[in-house]
């Protein structure tokens, strides 16, 4: 079992490179948040198509929300890149159940480009997933 652990275990440096990659995606979703904030017509493809959209475009109370999505997305992302650091292993696993939960809904979408926003968020949360089980130096509970 100690073999397997030591195996397992990355440096806090390659914690933090996985975390940043991980963070990437989801940048990139939070930048389509606020693109639906700003008025692009991809209304359809997020909520499994049931927001109300004008256009394409979703309605005001929809577009606060992906503006409230995004900086919720950018927040998750600051968390993921902070990985190899000490501190935020809890906050990880958070981050990490969060996006699972996610994609699970993104995965079963009727809209096909909400399913493959899907795939991006399971990237990340892969890596958070596998950075919240990392235990060593600069991982404190």
């Amino acid at each position: 079992m100690r073999i397997l652990a030591r195996a397992t275990t990355l440096p806090p440096r390659a914690r933090r490179t996985v975390g940043l990659v991980g963070a990437l995606p989801l940048v990139a979703a939070a930048g389509f948040q606020v693109a639906l904030w700003r008025g692009a017509p991809y209304g359809d493809a997020v909520l499994g198509g049931r927001a109300p959209t004008v256009d394409g475009a979703l309605t005001t109370p929809y577009r606060w929300a992906a503006l409230g999505q995004g900086g919720l997305l950018v927040a998750m992302a600051a968390v993921l890149a902070r990985a190899g650091s000490p501190g935020p292993r809890r906050a990880v696993g958070t981050v990490a159940g969060l996006m699972a939960l996610n994609t699970v809904a993104n995965v079963t979408s009727p809209h096909p480009l909400e399913r493959r926003m899907g795939a991006a968020t399971l990237l990340a949360a892969l890596c958070g997933a596998g950075l919240a089980a990392q235990r060593g130096p600069g991982l404190r509970v």
